[in-house]
């Protein structure tokens, strides 16, 4: 009897395997693949100093596994080439299209595990993130992604709960050509951070966002305590205001604290709204005492392309004027107008003045595939002298 019983086990417990292993195999097969390949010429000329040229191909493959049990797998793989001997590679460095030494870039952008269970989900590993200082930034070949770990919840009504560490990035445009700890602003042992959306009052949207570095200890060349940024905040209201077409008004503020220098504040403003064809938009944005300082470029209502890892103590002015024309095609002329501030009670240097003016043009081909022209000019004065600069830009994308 014990044999029988036992055998009877055995089988049942083989056929369970058998079951679970065909039910991972199911959603292993029945997995998605995504494409997302681009096109990219980038040329800026300075005034004063020798400019950046490349034209790269490439994009990202990606995979991501259906559910199993609330659990699936993503994984994907970037990479940006310049195209033959078209540009001088010595021209490519900074341009965010190739790595910093002006070779191609490769790498494994996502590989992560996601796990869902009600309103809940943990996603570890390689991941892209968005939120206002951690940013998916996509103004190049590859989207910047993190090493990173989040929990995200969404029981409260109408509101987003996420809490994430990080402790890795591949970089501007994931320039790194892989994953680095990037200690000058994330210290020895990472960041952690809460990002909290509420959108229970109609009309209204409240975001907010407080990261602290783990440790204050950095040990990387050229860091000292003087520049070492311990926390990151920002907070945003939006508000679609009841008359006009798509009428809006948003507060911002956001900051940093600082271990040995005067800690930073930024507050701002932005308006929009639509009369007849156009898409009309004007922000003033004001940093004050010290740079705002984030990972990718910060939601600075003032910065329509640049995307800094720091702003400097300035006073700024921009406008946006968008249409669209004929189907398929929109355009938007843009133009920011920036003012230096000094540094309070430190020995840095101050930061820039400009004036900056775009015209941002993209048109959508079909369901899969669009081109998008960038031009800009920028009116610049340093300290070190005027070194004004025009940069263009030509992007096809193609996505499935």
């Amino acid at each position: 009897m014990k044999r029988i019983i036992l055998s009877a086990v055995a089988v049942v417990a083989m056929a369970s395997v058998s079951s679970a292993s065909d039910d991972i195999g199911a959603s292993l097969k029945d997995g998605k693949f995504s494409m997302d390949a681009r096109a990219f010429y980038f040329n800026r000329d300075y005034d004063k100093t020798s400019g950046r040229e490349a034209l790269t191909v490439g994009g990202t493959i990606k995979y991501e596994s259906k559910a199993f049990n609330g659990l699936k797998i993503g994984t994907a793989l970037s990479t940006s080439n310049l195209v033959g001997d078209t540009t001088d590679r010595r021209r490519s460095v900074k341009t965010g299209l190739v790595q910093g030494d002006g070779e191609n870039i490769a790498l494994v952008s996502q590989a992560y595990l996601q796990y869902d269970a009600g309103k809940t989900m943990v996603k570890i590993g390689r991941q892209r993130l968005d939120t206002p200082i951690f940013t998916g930034n996509d103004s190049r070949m590859i989207p910047t992604s993190y090493e990173a770990a989040i929990v995200r919840n969404k029981d409260i009504a109408n509101t987003i709960i996420e809490a994430g560490y990080v402790v890795a990035t591949s970089g501007y445009g994931s320039t790194n050509n892989g994953f680095e700890k990037n200690e000058s602003m994330y210290g020895d042992d990472g960041v952690g951070y809460l990002y909290v959306t509420n959108t229970s009052v109609k009309d209204l949207k409240v975001r907010a966002f407080y990261a602290m570095t783990i440790s204050d200890d950095y040990k990387v060349a050229g860091v000292t305590k003087d520049t070492v940024v311990t926390d990151y905040r920002y907070a945003e209201v939006k508000y679609n205001l009841p008359f006009g077409k798509d009428t809006f008004i948003s507060v911002n503020y956001g900051g940093n604290n600082y271990q040995n220098q005067d800690d930073s504040m930024m507050y701002g403003v932005a308006v929009g709204t639509k009369v007849g064809m156009f898409n009309l938009f004007a922000a003033f944005e004001q940093i004050k005492d010290n740079d705002f300082a984030c990972d990718q470029g910060g939601e600075v209502y003032t910065d329509y392309q640049q995307g800094y890892n720091s702003y400097g103590p300035s006073t700024a002015f921009g406008g946006i004027v968008s249409v669209n024309p004929i189907k398929n095609l929109s355009v938007a002329a843009k133009a920011a107008f920036i003012s230096a501030d000094e540094y309070s009670d430190t020995n840095l240097d101050s930061s820039e003045d400009f004036n900056e003016y775009n015209l941002d043009t993209t048109y959508k081909i079909n369901d899969w595939s669009k081109v998008r022209v960038r031009l800009s000019m920028k009116d610049q004065s340093s300290a070190s002298g005027d070194n004004d600069s025009t940069d263009g830009r030509v992007i096809y994308y193609v996505k499935f």
